[in-house]
């Protein structure tokens, strides 16, 4: 379950993507301009804060799942994601999963988990392998947004099609989904999104309480 739950911040934070695209010269114009501006948005601040709701559709077994939770990102590796079942926490350096359905903590060294797909590894991943598109402007939940459509630049990659919704008045990224191979599809509500929180430093530690076991993986 850890490597499904890191996933989140992949997909929560999928409007990183858009970042590095703008350095390679998105043949859509309009696009380009788009994201030029959330960049400005985001890059601006220290940190970020989001309510998040994720839903997740197996097309084979036509079976859904859902999940929500809060998560603070500051800067490309510190983070702190909060759902019922679980915290995990990151200081760039360690990592810390919680499953409050067992008890334990199980920590780890960030650099050294294979498991852990962190912002700017998809940055990099994505950066020269999809491009993006402006599709239209479109509602959602009454907020005017416009749609960039992010596909791959050929057909090795395993999610197919990223659709991203970025509210025109504020210039911030309230719905991703994401399409895999199998028509399975990813989707994130972003809400009550903040900006620059006066966060400690403490804040992206995690203090191990004395009844929770502790599982030291590093």
């Amino acid at each position: 379950m850890r490597v499904k739950n890191i996933q989140i911040i992949v997909g929560a934070l999928t409007l990183l993507i858009v970042l590095i695209l703008v350095t390679n010269g998105l043949p859509d114009s309009k696009a380009n301009s788009i994201i030029k501006n959330v960049l400005r948005k985001y890059d601006q601040s220290k940190n970020i804060k989001s309510d998040y709701k994720q839903v997740f559709y197996w097309k084979l077994t036509d079976n859904i799942a859902e999940q929500q939770g809060v998560i603070w990102l500051q800067g490309k590796e510190k983070f702190r994601i909060e759902t019922e079942n679980q915290t995990i926490v990151s200081d760039g350096k360690t990592l810390w999963t919680y499953s409050r359905a067992t008890g334990q903590v199980i920590v780890d060294n960030v650099q050294n988990s294979e498991d852990i797909n962190l912002p700017k590894d998809i940055l990099l991943n994505f950066s020269d392998e999809y491009r993006a598109s402006y599709i239209s402007d479109e509602l959602i939940d009454k907020d005017k947004c416009h749609l960039i459509e992010l596909r791959p630049s050929s057909g090795d990659q395993f999610i197919k099609l990223i659709k991203i919704w970025i509210h025109i008045k504020d210039m911030i990224v309230i719905k991703i989904e994401q399409t895999d191979l199998n028509d399975n599809t990813n989707t994130y509500w972003l809400s009550n999104i903040e900006f620059n929180l006066p966060l400690k430093d403490s804040f992206f530690k995690y203090v191990v309480p004395d009844s929770v076991e502790v599982i030291d993986m590093r």
